[in-house]
């Protein structure tokens, strides 16, 4: 051995400068080159410098130099790259001792690019300064000689000869497609009727045995109809079998039984097996689950005879086709069977994760006959799918939300529209059922002083109301002071008035929004002040509604300290509602200018049953009883209406709709609908915080309303993203406003907060007193809209550089945010209670009356009347039709993420939710693998020509699908959105198949990623 040779091939690994060597001479320098640098100089044709390979590197005529692979590459990988690249490990996916296998490359790509060494990966692995890419890793990296090796045997074609290029890996079963065997011909052929037969003929023989005879015929027929329905045959199927003489009788059999509903029944209980169907959630909770239209369109396809490639396609991505038709929204609920963990402690994201690895599993062992689930956690090398084949799966399954389906019924679509048909001609009667005024017309009181015995707060409202507040004794008596310019009163009315700050919207101030009402005493005086007050005697007691047990009349039966008295909870139909008692005075009190009144109520029986909110009305007799009973009843309601527009109009405000320039939240996903409105969507969190930025109003600002508003796609129809214990719940923690001009922004404080409906023990209040404990809920007040209006403690002033920065925090032990929401402003000054008109009608409200046209005023007044205390009794009628209209059954499906909110899908270091590496985007993905549709097949449209669907005939044939590309074809080509936008979209860097670029070329299917 030329030592010094030795020493120039190993000068970059040697450490010249090391006192050991110089002490220890040659015996040490040995040493060292065999334990710490093997490989320096067994190869010295490799090591060195280019200009010192020179005399043993051929060169042709155009410099290249010329490199042998089994002289100069083999050893050199062998040395370098086999051990973590070879058949005792697959390091990357990567494995360079077998030439197809080290040119179809590993996780990062095709390892060699022929022709190019400045594009393979192979080269810029080896020559990279990060030491967590550079290879070999950890161990000595390649002379620049080496390198040169290589980049000269890749630039000159990469040739590596038959002789070396290794056995190639074996072929999983289920990667060979299926072939169509020649049967067998047996000795015996006149036993044969099918092809089947030849098989079975054939291996008795083969056996020595012989065939049994046929069966009789009621044996046949039992044996087939237990096969094909999993039912014995009744006694008409054994009689009409056993009288048909006729040739074909056994066909006309089969055919029948095919044709029967149990066909598919029998047969998909191993399809439901297969996606592990189950009518509840699983896990602790266990609760039920409606997903059994999915059951049921299994069964349908099987009866009506579905050809696989399309029961595949609609299950796997039926929601992502053009037009998809319900069915085939309902065929994806496939991948809704997982089990769902419904337990407080749980991370939702967690369990979601845990959902879709489920899904990916079942996936490969339905369709691919591959238990791929092992890859979950890591790569094997017998395994043909590795890790990151395994969540690159996951990223497509991963980019679809889990939603609900209504599926439409026509025998519940009749039930509805006659149910609708019958409200609708009550409420087209509404008007003709307004009360005649007999003995009685109301006119609302001017309240002077109202007080509370119990310390409550009681303050009167705009509309001549009272609304009790603060405190919330058990017992209470209420003093109302009031003033009329009535002369001649005859009787008195109680209001009681739902409102969205008193439990479950009152009208009273008990747990459930009840009241007792033990007794009403009034007394009038001159409203001069000139005479003493006398006493009115009530005599007679009338009321819309009272509760059993606790009739009106209690009201007045002279003892104030009874715990009985008026109330009105109802154990059927909505209660917290309007309702009104009217008492009749023994003798009118007649004060010539008017009258000073006070009334007093005692409230009794305990547990808060006392008055929420509620107004005083005194009444006159009517002197025109002679009149036609349709002129009085249209004179009253037109004295009503306008009473009631006054009192609408006072509580409305005019806001203005911002529309947000900028929206973001940590999980979720939004959209800005046409009514400026925000729909949430996607994954949900335990702490879901949103960011929106709106450009500034311009207007000074007092106030700011947020409304909660429904929508068909949230959970109990919205207004929250609560799904679990209350659906469609909300549990706002704090909302934040923050002005910014600039680089300079300032918190803008609220002082007070008031909202429309809460749960009890919480209000709007809780969003902004920087507790994130505290919150606002509307449990029991789902499915409609709930509004909050929050009050700035200085009004904001107008400036058009200016930009509000809402933040809105939801924190909670399961995900319960909003799911569909609107912010407006006001510069009116900041009303007393929340307006709770719809939006049409508060437009025509804040518009003056003079200003209105017809329509609105008829608009107005339809409104009036499907809310006018004087028609609680039909009111009643059309909520008790509404609650018996039935709702269309749902069921889960999946539904594709919209282009714009892709998930974007990390490896799971050995399959933990918590320890991330690599992301995918399904958007670049979609890029690589889907083909251009072919708009001339009506078949076969998610892959070019239809050659993936042709193959898939059969459950059988399925499995040929996962070879190389037609793996990707079944799995990872159905999920995506075919659109022309992903087509086309601009090259992404980390676009990656997994398999050899010129496969997919050489198959027609896609041209290769170029990024």
């Amino acid at each position: 051995m030329n030592m010094k040779r030795t020493l120039i091939d190993c000068r970059t690994q040697f450490p010249w400068n090391s006192s050991l060597f110089w002490s220890a001479g040659t015996q040490v320098l040995v040493v060292w080159m065999m334990l710490v640098a093997p490989g320096c100089w067994w190869n010295s044709s490799v090591a060195g410098t280019d200009e010192e390979l020179a005399p043993e590197v051929r060169t042709v005529s155009d410099g290249t130099a010329v490199v042998d692979f089994i002289r100069d590459v083999q050893p050199l990988l062998n040395r370098s790259c086999i051990e973590c690249h070879g058949p005792k490990k697959r390091e990357g996916g990567l494995r360079l001792d077998i030439r197809s296998e080290a040119f179809r490359g590993g996780d990062s790509g095709p390892a060699v690019t022929p022709g190019d060494s400045s594009v393979s990966e192979l080269i810029r692995r080896v020559v990279s300064d990060d030491e967590s890419l550079r290879m070999p890793l950890n161990r000595t990296a390649l002379t620049p000689a080496e390198v040169a090796v290589l980049r000269n045997w890749i630039a000159s074609g990469a040739n590596w000869p038959d002789v070396a290029a290794g056995a190639a890996a074996p072929v999983h079963w289920s990667f060979l497609p299926p072939h169509k065997p020649v049967p067998p011909t047996p000795r015996e052929s006149d036993w044969v009727r099918n092809p089947i037969d030849q098989f079975v003929l054939a291996r008795l023989e083969a056996e020595g045995l012989h065939h049994s005879p046929e069966a009789d015929r009621y044996t046949l027929l039992r044996r087939v109809s237990l096969d094909l329905t999993g039912l014995p045959p009744s006694v008409a199927d054994i009689d009409t079998f056993l009288a048909d003489q006729k040739p074909g009788a056994y066909e006309r059999l089969v055919n029948r039984l095919l044709d029967s509903p149990h066909y598919g029944e029998r047969w998909a209980r191993r399809w439901l097996d297969l996606a592990r169907y189950a009518d509840t959630n699983g896990y602790e909770k266990d609760r039920p689950r409606s997903v059994w239209p999915w059951r049921d369109w299994v069964i349908s396809a099987l009866n009506h005879d579905m050809p696989f490639d399309q029961f595949t396609i609609e299950q796997m991505a039926g929601d992502m086709l053009p037009g998809a038709t319900v069915s085939q929204k309902i065929a994806t609920g496939f991948h809704r069977n997982t089990m769902q963990n419904e337990e407080g402690g749980i991370d939702p994201e967690e369990d979601r994760f845990k959902r879709t690895v489920d899904r990916v599993g079942t996936t490969g062992t339905t369709w691919l006959g591959l238990t791929i689930a092992c890859a979950q956690c890591h790569s094997h090398k017998y395994d043909p799918i590795s890790q990151q084949d395994f969540y690159r799966i996951y990223a497509l399954l991963n980019n679809a939300n889990e939603q609900e389906l209504p599926v439409p019924d026509d025998a519940l679509a009749a039930r509805q529209a006659e149910i609708d048909s019958r409200i609708a001609a009550l409420e087209a009667e509404l008007e003709y059922q307004f009360p005649v005024p007999t003995t009685m017309e109301w006119q609302p009181v001017t309240v002077i002083q109202a007080g509370s015995a119990g310390a409550a707060v009681l303050t009167p409202q705009a509309d001549g109301s009272i609304l009790a507040s603060g405190p919330s004794p058990d017992k209470d008596v209420y003093t109302i002071v009031a003033e009329t310019d009535l002369e001649n009163i005859a009787g008195l009315r109680l209001e009681v008035l739902p409102d969205g700050t008193l439990p479950h919207e009152g009208p009273g101030r008990a747990v459930n929004g009840n009241f007792v009402v033990s007794e009403v005493q009034l007394t009038a005086a001159p409203r001069a002040g000139a005479g003493a007050a006398s006493t009115c005697r009530l005599n007679t007691a009338e009321a819309d509604f009272s509760q059993a047990d606790y009739g009106v009349a209690k009201a007045i039966d002279g003892d104030s300290t009874s715990a009985a008295g008026w109330a009105i909870y109802s154990p059927s139909g909505p209660w917290n509602v309007s309702r009104a008692a009217s008492f009749a005075l023994e003798t009118p009190a007649v004060s010539p200018g008017g009258s000073r009144l006070t009334v007093t109520i005692h409230q009794q029986p305990g547990g808060s049953h006392t008055l929420g909110r509620f107004r005083l009305s005194v009444g006159i007799q009517s002197d025109s009883q002679d009149r036609p009973i349709e002129e009085r009843r249209r004179e009253l309601m037109t004295r009503q209406f306008q009473a009631w527009q006054r009192m609408a109009a006072a509580t409305v405000r005019r806001w203005t709709v911002l529309r947000p320039a900028s929206m973001k939240s940590n999980a979720a996903s939004f959209s800005l609908l046409d009514d400026g409105s925000i729909l949430v969507s996607g994954d949900a969190t335990k702490r879901d915080a949103y960011e929106l930025e709106f450009p500034a109003a311009r207007q000074s600002i007092t106030a700011l309303r947020l409304e909660a508003l429904p929508h068909p796609s949230l959970p109990g129809g919205g207004p929250g993203r609560e799904f679990i214990d209350n659906p469609g719940d909300f549990y706002l923690s704090s909302l934040d406003l923050t002005a910014a001009r600039g680089d300079e922004s300032r918190p803008v404080p609220f002082v007070r907060a008031t909202h429309s409906f809460a749960r009890a023990g919480t209000s709007a209040q809780n969003a902004i007193d920087h507790d994130e404990q505290t919150a606002w809920l509307i449990t029991g007040g789902t499915g409609r809209t709930q509004i909050g209006v929050f009050e700035l403690g200085d009004p904001l002033p107008a400036s058009d550089g200016t930009v509000l920065k809402i933040a809105i925090t939801h924190v909670f032990y399961y995900p319960a945010s909003l799911g569909r929401f609107r912010i407006s402003v006001t510069s009116d000054p900041t009303p007393q209670q929340v307006s709770t008109f719809p939006e049409a009608i508060e437009a025509i409200l804040v518009t003056p009356e003079s200003q209105r046209t017809s329509a609105e005023q008829q608009q107005l007044r339809t409104y009036y009347l499907s809310q006018a205390p004087e028609l609680a009794s039909v009111h009643t009628q059309i909520a008790a039709l509404r609650s018996q209209r039935p709702a269309f059954p749902t069921t889960l499906v999946m539904q594709e993420r919209l282009p714009e909110h892709p998930r974007v899908t990390p490896v799971y270091h050995r399959g933990s939710f918590w320890i991330r590496e690599v992301r995918y985007s399904p958007v670049c993905l979609v890029r690589c693998l889907i083909p251009p549709r072919d708009p001339s097949r009506k078949t076969g449209w998610i892959l070019r020509g239809g050659w993936w669907t042709e193959r898939i005939r059969s459950p059988r044939a399925s499995r040929s699908t996962a070879c190389g590309p037609h793996f990707l074809a079944v799995v990872w080509c159905v999920r995506p959105r075919i659109s022309e936008a992903r087509e086309n979209l601009p090259a992404t860097r980390n676009c990656w198949t997994g398999w050899p670029r010129s496969s997919w070329i050489a198959a027609g299917v896609r041209k290769p990623c170029t990024g």
